[in-house]
């Protein structure tokens, strides 16, 4: 029940502004044995109302709810009928969701005198009554004893943000209470929040407050039609789901549904419809994620077939240019039992041939197509292979040449004799043990006179270092093959061996100097193994370690590789790095400055891409690929 400011009678607060629940307890409290009588106490007015004084008190140990007529209305007829009417009423009524009523007896109550009129000319406020006395006179009156709910209204309720399940469960409740009033031709006429309370403890529903209610023979037709509560749900429908049912309450204003069965059915409805829609939705999303899943894997698969079958006609191409010179090679060798001048012109000639035959493949391919690049390195990384052993077969038939038989032969280590070199035919050999030494010019080597001569340069494992301009100029050297022993390559060591292709940097080098490999001109393929390395002594003049080698278009880093030098070439167009280092390596700026804007790609392990995407330096390239 509710007053005229539509507060819940069921227990908010006193008149004198005390929380009502703290001042009282609950019915669900311990009583004390002595509190245990059938004598009211703890009797006090709630609230006033037009015509009611709403008291509550105690009797058995439990909170009841006493309403009764004012001083002023308890003596006229029609107001004392309508009182037993609604007691007779609240008491032919029994539903865990509607207020009981237990009984309609004489209590003595404080006598009290309410203002006849509030400042505003309305009716008092509960603040207006007081008592007559400092002592209270107590009179009898004849009261309803009701149920005292321990709750709050459905609008104090809803400020507390119940979830969508329990403000539904509540919303069922009421339906539940209305359809058992109408199912006994009662209407209620007054659904407000104020006259729907929410217990604390449990959160179910009380309906409350049966004073305009009637049965259907005592009004007139029309009156007591149960669309009329249907009608009053709306607002409470929009105050518990502001956001759900607007079709459902439209219909219920304009009285669609002629009964509480009829209104549950459209909501239900509702909710299934909405549970139909989400469920297509989510099923077409799935679909359609499952299409474009299929698509994709489609395309990629199509994808992946035209490049293997790119890459096969590749490689028929190639094995079928080695197989060629493979056999002009076994030819060579039978022609020439001994390698020496004309030996190693037939050699140069079937190897040009050959170079000339693969350019023709190469065509085939745009000179930014990945194929063009791996081409480039499968070719030269299997012929260079097949040619050192084929050279090697020749080789090992003069090994056993005296030391008369060489061209030139002497000392070049840092101690001095802890190295030597020997020049054979067109090979040079370096080995010994530990640093050669640094020559500081370019044509300080003692090969220097025979460097047209020298085409293979083998460096035997124990030598830890190239000196400063060892090789310089050295313009016929076709292969180096650089030992695992070796830690320092210096400066300008390579300078100017323009017919050098290819060349790995192994893994324990740490210092490499400045234009170590500076116009290597027909240098197509790096493989950089080296740890950790970096310039030794760098000037600010410095060339970059592969500067002006603008035909390079491979360099490989190895998958143990932490750190990378600074300045490793400069200007090159269409390079592909590929980096096999799962952890991006430590990478300067000036390591690529120059080649980060030249349409380089950078191929990494798949797992790895945003890796590299966000690290220092390498996120500079804006074409990260994963490698095959």
């Amino acid at each position: 029940m509710t007053d005229k400011n539509n507060q819940p009678i069921g227990g908010t607060s006193l008149p004198n502004g005390e929380s009502f629940s703290d001042s009282f307890s609950s019915s669900s409290d311990f009583v004390e044995p002595g509190a245990f009588t059938s004598t009211w106490s703890d009797v006090v007015l709630l609230q006033s109302r037009s015509r009611n004084l709403i008291y509550t008190g105690v009797r058995y140990g439990r909170r009841f709810l006493l309403k009764t007529l004012r001083p002023e209305f308890a003596n006229l007829t029609d107001y004392r009928l309508l009182h037993e009417k609604e007691f007779r009423l609240g008491f032919s009524l029994n539903h865990p969701n509607i207020a009981s009523t237990y009984s309609f007896e004489e209590i003595s109550l404080p006598v009290t005198i309410i203002d006849d009129k509030h400042p505003n000319g309305d009716h008092p406020l509960p603040g207006s009554v007081r008592p007559l006395t400092e002592e209270s006179r107590r009179e009898a009156y004849l009261c309803i004893v009701q149920e005292y709910v321990d709750g709050v209204s459905l609008g104090e309720w809803l400020t507390t943000n119940p979830s969508y399940d329990i403000r539904k469960r509540v919303f069922m409740q009421m339906l539940d209470a209305l359809e058992y009033l109408h199912n006994r031709q009662l209407v209620h006429h007054d659904l407000k929040s104020g006259n729907l309370l929410v217990t604390r403890n449990g959160q179910n529903l009380k309906l409350i407050d049966f004073g305009l209610s009637d049965t259907d023979d005592s009004l007139a037709p029309g009156s007591n039609d149960p669309r009329d509560d249907i009608r009053r749900l709306v607002p409470l429908m929009q105050l518990l789901f502001p956001h759900k049912y607007s079709l459902v309450r439209r219909n219920a204003n304009l009285g669609k549904y002629s009964n509480i069965a009829a209104l549950r059915r459209a909501v239900n409805k509702r909710d299934e419809l909405s549970k139909i829609v989400l469920i297509s939705v989510l099923s077409v999303l799935l679909l359609l994620s499952l299409g474009f899943l299929l698509v994709s894997q489609y395309l990629h698969s199509r994808e992946q077939a035209a490049e293997s079958s790119s890459r096969s006609l590749m490689n028929e191409r190639i094995n079928s240019l080695l197989d060629d010179e493979k056999q002009r090679l076994e030819r060579w060798l039978v022609a020439y039992p001994v390698y020496n001048e004309e030996a190693h012109l037939a050699f140069m000639r079937i190897t040009y041939d050959s170079s000339v035959a693969y350019d023709s493949i190469s065509a085939w391919y745009a000179i930014d197509d990945p194929l063009y690049t791996d081409a480039s390195t499968i070719y030269t990384h299997r012929v260079g292979r097949m040619r050192s052993e084929y050279r090697a077969i020749a080789d090992s038939r003069t090994r056993n040449i005296s030391a008369n038989d060489a061209l030139m032969s002497g000392i070049c280590g840092a101690a001095g004799d802890n190295l030597l070199w020997e020049l054979r035919s067109d090979t040079l050999l370096i080995s010994g043990n530990g640093l050669m030494v640094d020559f500081p010019t370019y044509d300080a080597a003692p090969w220097v006179p025979h460097k047209d001569n020298i085409r293979y340069i083998v460096i035997q494992e124990g030598v830890t270092s190239v000196g400063n301009y060892a090789f310089w100029r050295s313009e016929n050297l076709l292969n180096v093959d650089i030992p695992s022993s070796l830690t320092y390559i210096g400066q300008n060591s390579f300078e100017d061996c323009i017919s050098l292709q290819s060349v790995i940097v192994p893994e324990n080098v740490t210092y490499i100097g400045y234009g170590a490999f500076h116009k290597c001109l027909s240098m197509t393929y790096v493989e950089w193994r080296a740890i950790d390395s970096r310039f030794n002594n760098l000037p600010s003049n410095h060339s970059p370690i592969f500067c002006e080698c603008f035909k390079l278009k491979k360099l490989v880093i190895g998958a143990d590789v932490v750190s990378l030098p600074e300045s490793i070439c400069d200007y090159v167009d269409y390079l592909s790095i590929v980096c096999m280092a799962v952890t991006p390596p430590s990478l300067p700026y000036e390591s690529f400055a120059r080649v980060y804007q030249h349409n380089a790609k950078l191929y990494v392990p798949k797992q790895s891409i945003k890796a590299y995407s966000k690290a220092a330096n390498w996120s500079l390239f804006t074409d990260i690929q994963p490698k095959d």
